[in-house]
């Protein structure tokens, strides 16, 4: 089984700045400005020289994607603070995110861009206190469908979540060219993308796969919330298990019970449905029942329900293989192995 499981795009923060060669960022494209005020970010220049630097922005692309200093006003005074903002998919590492990161990957890299900040710009980083401010976590597996042939499950998801949790929904973010189901709060601090891997690698990356990818990812932005989700917030404490147990249990309450509760209120309003189609009709209530069923407004997930409701009216007769031929020709292919998809879903997607 292909399945990936790991880190891709953070944002860190709470990252000093301890001092600046300022030869070699000047002769980098980076921007840095100074200031004489005492508010200014106290930094030392590997001369010995202090300086008070007002903001500094580099934007690399290699081995990160950018690092910014900058401040906010907070009352006569300034609230300095650091953005390290890092992406697996860089001209450093993979040409693309399919595979993330494990913890133990991704600290090596932010150690080799404290020692490349160093090398390049003349930016002596201390890390040893950073924590995530943003982080995006995924599970990527192999599938024996295209992404699209399971949309009757994520939009049972989509109908059955929890709307306190997820108010937000979309079907795709604006300029994606690929299938991608979203839900989120209303401040977009906790997010949960469902997507076509094998079309984003396409479209992102011009990398094309003749595998099925499908991508289950969640970002979650702001100290409180990554602390209450993994434990820890910081880049020292956090571990592949609490990645793996975040993810596994979050998929099973966020996925999977809302699919369980939509197929338990699909299945008391065709059995509602059946007993009527039953005491109307003598003869021929089987096929009417498949057919109603098949029906938009009764919201199925698969013809298999249809079948275990109808089941011991079914043999009656010996005649299981003539009734199930019957439903199975009423049926539109869209409401067939829903079942079995569901079942690859629980089996790729559950770390268990």
């Amino acid at each position: 089984m292909n399945r990936y499981v790991g880190i891709d795009r953070t944002e860190l923060r709470n990252i000093r700045v301890d001092a600046i060669d300022m030869d070699k960022l000047r002769a980098t494209d980076s921007l840095i400005s100074f200031t004489n005020s005492e508010l200014g970010y106290l930094v030392h220049a590997t001369t010995g020289e202090a300086k008070r630097v007002d903001r500094l922005v580099i934007k690399d692309g290699y081995m990160f994607n950018s690092f910014m200093l900058d401040f906010k006003k907070m009352k006569g005074d300034r609230n300095y603070y650091t953005i390290l903002d890092v992406t697996i998919a860089t001209k450093e590492g993979e040409s693309d995110n399919l595979r993330p990161l494990n913890i133990s990957e991704y600290r090596n890299k932010i150690n080799n861009i404290k020692s490349y900040m160093q090398r390049i710009y003349g930016i002596y980083l201390d890390i040893s206190e950073a924590r995530f401010h943003t982080i995006e976590l995924n599970i990527t597996n192999e599938m024996m469908y295209p992404f699209h042939d399971y949309r009757m499950i994520f939009e049972a998801v989509r109908q059955k979540r929890n709307h306190k949790k997820y108010p937000v929904f979309g079907l795709k973010e604006k300029k994606l060219q690929y299938e991608t189901y979203i839900f989120s709060n209303k401040s977009l601090t906790n997010e949960l993308k469902l997507y076509n891997k094998t079309e984003q690698l396409a479209y992102c990356f011009s990398i094309y796969k003749k595998e099925q990818f499908m991508r289950f990812e969640y970002r979650l932005h702001s100290y409180d919330l990554i602390q209450n989700r993994l434990g820890t917030s910081r880049v020292s404490e956090l571990t592949d298990q609490a990645i793996r147990d975040f993810l596994s249990k979050s998929i099973q309450e966020d996925i999977f019970k809302p699919v369980e509760a939509f197929l338990s209120d699909s299945n008391k309003k065709l059995e509602q449905t059946y007993k009527q189609l039953k005491a109307k009709h003598k003869r021929g209530y089987i096929r009417q029942f498949a057919q109603y069923s098949s029906q938009k407004q009764m919201e199925i997930l698969d013809m298999e329900q249809v079948i275990e409701i109808a089941k011991k009216d079914m043999t009656k007769s010996n005649n299981y293989s003539k009734n199930y031929k019957v439903i199975d020709e009423v049926m539109p292919s869209i409401l067939k192995k829903n079942y079995e998809k569901l079942s690859e879903l629980k089996e790729k997607f559950l770390l268990v």
